[in-house]
C-alpha cells in the first residue's frame, strides 16, 4: 500500500500536469492520449480511459475519446441529437435506459460515482467487453456538479451533469482505494482542462457548420479582420429551388422547412463528396466554390502568367468536380422527388449555375457584423447563369468559360449568348446534357 504523501506527491502532479502541459495539446485527442499517459507514468494502472461530453452542434449531441493502453488506439464515436434526446430528457422514465443500467445512465440518476468489477453477478450489457478482454474493474465519475436531468431542446447548460469519464483496470483485483481517490481528487480539474477542449471544439464546428469548413476554420484560426481575404481562382455554384414563390404559398412552414432541409442536406452531401464547399444558404438558394490549388489562393491579384498557372493545374480538375456534382445532385434529386411524392410529401427540383474566374474570398461587413463570403464579378456572373435556368428549361448552364476548362464537350451543349444584367457582354451559355433524360 503507498503512502499517503505518496498519492498528495500524485495528486499534485496530475494537477500541475493538467494546468501546464495538459491545456497546451493541438487536439482533444491528443489530449486524451498524454493524459492517459502521464496516469500511467505514476503507476496509475489505467487500461482503457473513455470520455464523453455534450457538445454544441447542429446534428450531434455528445461525442466521446476512447484511449486504450494496448497499441495506443484512439477512437471517437459521436450521438446524434434525435438519438441522444431520447436517453436524456427525462432518464427516470427511459426504461431502454434504465435496463441497460450504464454507467452514464448511473452517473445521471445521481450516483457520485460507479463500480463495476469483473466479479460482479450483474454487469451492464454495455460494460460486456470487460471480462472478454480481460478488464477486472471499470471505474466513473461525473465531473463537478449538479445531477440534474436537462433538454437538449434548451442547449448545454451549466451546473447539469454534461459528461462523464470513465477509468478501466486489468490489475488483479481492480484499482485500490487509493488509486480511485487519486482520480476522484483529480476530477475537479481534469474537468476543467476537458471543459475547455470541448468549448474549442464547439466554436469550430459551430463556424464550419454556418460558414463552410474552410472558411470556419479561417475565421476560428483568428483571419476575422474586416477586409481580411484573399483573391482566388475557382469555380463558383449557385443552385436554387424551382418554384420556391408558389411552393411557400402551398405550405405550410414546417412542410417548407422540410422540403428545404432535403434539398440542402443531399445539395451538401453532393458538393462536398466533389471536393467543394457551400459558403451560404440564402433563402432557397445555395452558394458554393471549388478550389483544390494552394496557388489558387493568395492576397494580391493574379497576373495573366499567374492565371494560366492556376488553370493548368487545377482548372480542368475542379470543372470536372463542380460538373460531376451537378449531374449527380440532378439525378439524386430525382429519386429523392419520387420517393419524397411515394410517402404523399413534396419534392423539389433545383437549377444550378457554373462559372470558373476570379472571387474575393475573406470578411466584409459592418464593424460589429462580418460575414466571410465570396464577392466580385464572377459571382454575378454566377448566379446570373443560375438565374436563367428557368428561362431555358435547363436544369444545369455554365458558362463558356467554364466549360472550356471541363475539357468536355459532348457533355454539353451550346444554347447561345445572352445578355447577362450586370454583365458587359453577352455570354456564352451551355447546358449539361441528360444522360436518358435523368442525368
Amino acid at each position: 500500500m503507498e503512502s499517503s504523501c505518496s498519492a498528495t506527491e500524485k495528486i499534485d502532479t496530475i494537477h500541475n500536469w493538467l494546468h501546464s502541459a495538459g491545456v497546451a495539446m493541438p487536439s482533444p485527442r491528443d489530449f486524451v492520449d498524454a493524459y492517459c499517459v502521464q496516469l500511467r507514468s505514476l503507476d496509475i494502472p489505467i487500461d482503457r480511459f473513455w470520455m464523453s461530453a455534450v457538445v454544441l452542434h447542429p446534428l450531434t449531441a455528445a461525442h466521446a475519446v476512447k484511449w486504450e493502453a494496448e497499441g495506443g488506439r484512439i477512437t471517437e464515436r459521436s450521438w446524434s441529437r434525435d438519438h441522444f434526446i431520447r436517453f436524456v430528457t427525462n432518464p427516470a422514465d427511459n426504461q431502454q435506459a434504465a435496463a441497460s443500467r450504464s454507467p452514464m445512465y448511473q452517473l445521471m440518476m445521481g450516483a457520485a460515482s460507479v463500480t463495476i468489477k469483473d466479479t460482479d453477478s450483474d454487469i451492464p450489457p454495455d460494460c460486456n467487453w470487460m471480462i472478454p478482454e480481460g478488464y477486472t474493474e471499470l471505474f466513473a465519475l461525473p465531473p463537478p456538479g449538479k445531477f440534474e436531468a436537462w433538454s437538449l431542446e434548451a442547449g448545454v447548460q451549466p451546473g447539469k451533469l454534461e459528461g462523464g469519464f470513465t477509468w478501466s483496470t486489468k490489475q488483479v483485483g481492480g484499482f485500490t482505494e487509493q488509486e480511485k481517490e487519486i482520480l476522484i481528487r483529480t476530477v475537479g480539474a481534469l474537468s476543467t482542462v476537458t471543459r475547455l477542449y470541448i468549448a474549442l471544439e464547439n466554436s469550430k464546428s459551430l463556424l464550419q457548420a454556418y460558414l463552410g469548413e474552410d472558411a470556419g476554420s479561417r475565421v476560428h484560426r483568428g483571419e476575422i479582420d474586416r477586409g481580411e481575404g484573399l483573391t482566388i481562382r475557382s469555380v463558383v455554384w449557385f443552385s436554387d429551388v424551382r418554384g420556391f414563390t408558389q411552393m411557400s404559398c402551398e405550405l405550410s412552414r414546417l412542410e417548407l422547412i422540410d422540403v428545404l432541409n432535403s434539398v440542402f442536406e443531399l445539395t451538401h452531401k453532393i458538393i462536398q463528396k466533389h471536393g467543394g464547399q457551400i459558403l451560404k444558404l440564402i433563402g432557397d438558394g445555395c452558394m458554393a466554390i471549388f478550389s483544390q490549388s494552394s496557388k489558387g489562393f493568395q492576397r494580391h491579384s493574379f497576373s495573366s502568367g499567374d492565371k494560366i498557372e492556376i488553370d493548368d493545374e487545377q482548372g480542368a480538375r475542379v470543372c470536372a468536380s463542380a460538373r460531376m456534382a451537378a449531374a449527380e445532385l440532378q439525378s439524386e434529386l430525382t429519386r429523392l422527388k419520387l420517393e419524397r411524392e411515394s410517402r404523399g410529401l413534396r419534392g423539389a427540383s433545383v437549377g444550378v449555375g457554373l462559372h470558373y474566374g476570379d472571387v474575393s474570398y475573406g470578411n466584409v461587413g459592418a464593424v460589429d457584423r462580418l460575414d466571410f463570403t465570396v464577392l466580385g464579378p464572377s459571382v454575378n456572373l454566377s448566379s446570373r447563369t443560375e438565374g436563367m435556368c428557368s428561362k431555358l428549361g435547363a436544369k444545369v448552364l455554365a458558362t463558356g468559360q467554364f466549360v472550356q476548362l471541363d475539357r468536355e464537350p459532348d457533355a454539353w451543349k451550346c444554347r447561345g449568348d445572352y445578355e447577362l444584367k450586370g454583365v458587359s457582354c453577352p455570354t456564352a451559355l451551355f447546358e449539361l446534357i441528360e444522360e436518358g433524360k435523368g442525368f
